[in-house]
């Protein structure tokens, strides 16, 4: 049964989408593809992600929402070299350091569904500011960054996630392997 409600994380993920897009149009460098996603709403391991590919040339700037955090990232190509991680290697991740009650929701009842009760109450401007400048920083930091060379503080076939908190705009920076099941 459909409710009212079903659609309440879909308007906040599209709200996050269009406004980082149009805070984000306007970057220096290549052109920037703004896709949202909602974590925990759906199995990562067996339901596929239903995002449009973004158009070639594009940096591909990945934000995925789930209660009062962001994590964004990592930054790259809309398509990752082999052995470098993706959208999907932090949702699959993220997905498996939930709690076991989390995860049998996700994993073996797929007939259940997360709904909300109400808009996301972190979604403030403040916020949505907070995470374009995040984003803003982010790419020109990407495109300095070279995994390969020592002393750069980076390990090869790793990639940069931001965890924004959305309550308190404290950003963490975490380094995310690629995870070796990945179908992209």
């Amino acid at each position: 049964m459909t409710t009212a409600t079903d659609s309440l994380p879909e308007a906040d993920r599209l709200r996050v989408e269009r406004a980082l897009t149009s805070r984000l149009q306007d970057s220096p460098g290549q052109p920037v593809s703004v896709q949202v996603r909602l974590l925990g709403t759906r199995d990562a391991y067996t339901e596929p992600d239903r995002s449009p590919d973004p158009a070639p040339g594009t940096t591909l700037v990945p934000v995925q929402l789930h209660g009062g955090y962001a994590l964004l990232g990592p930054l790259g190509p809309p398509q990752p070299s082999p052995g470098r991680p993706c959208f999907h290697c932090l949702a699959t991740r993220w997905q498996a350091l939930r709690p076991a009650v989390e995860r049998d929701a996700l994993e073996l009842r797929p007939d259940v569904r997360v709904h909300a009760a109400a808009p996301n109450p972190y979604l403030t401007p403040f916020a949505l500011d907070m995470l374009a400048h995040l984003a803003g920083a982010a790419l020109g930091t990407a495109s300095r960054e070279e995994p390969t060379v020592p002393g750069t503080g980076t390990v090869p076939g790793t990639g940069t996630v931001y965890r924004l908190a959305l309550d308190t705009l404290r950003v963490e920076r975490v380094r995310l392997l690629a995870d070796p099941a990945c179908p992209r």
